[in-house]
């Protein structure tokens, strides 16, 4: 927390006074949620799902790549975002002039396809992947 607080601490004093306006502004716009779960109880999976399903703009990469940390502790799921997840996002985007195409979840989808030789629908993929991980077909 406070490596987080010197980093903010240390870009804003970089900023001018008219900027640092401009992002309180940008601030007070944001909607902030907070969900309280319980160890044990709740299930932070079903939950992000559900949050899909009520229209927030998910993509398969986005519960994919929540489905592979979600059981991790703080540091792994950390060193497993940074050191693997944001370079296979960033080796597949795609850019278009103005315009960002991530590839995240062909890729995944193309990967399982290779290491379980059967092809998947897009909108099956993510529940394939439950089951293989699950079964231990692939390592997580």
């Amino acid at each position: 927390m406070l490596k987080n607080y010197l980093f903010f601490e240390k870009e804003l004093e970089k900023l001018s006074f008219e900027e640092i306006n401009h992002l309180l502004k940008g601030i007070e716009k944001l909607i902030y949620i907070d969900i309280a779960l319980e160890k044990g109880k709740d299930d932070p999976q079903k939950i992000f799902e559900s949050l899909n399903s009520t229209g927030l703009d998910l993509s398969q990469g986005d519960l994919i790549r929540n489905y592979i940390l979600m059981d991790l502790e703080g540091s792994e799921q950390n060193h497993i975002y940074k050191d693997y997840w944001i370079p296979i996002e960033n080796n597949c985007k795609v850019s278009n002039g103005s315009e960002i195409t991530s590839y995240v979840s062909d890729f995944i989808r193309d990967y399982l396809t290779l290491k379980t030789e059967k092809f998947l629908q897009n909108q099956k993929f993510l529940k394939y992947l439950k089951l293989i991980m699950s079964m231990k077909l692939i390592k997580n």
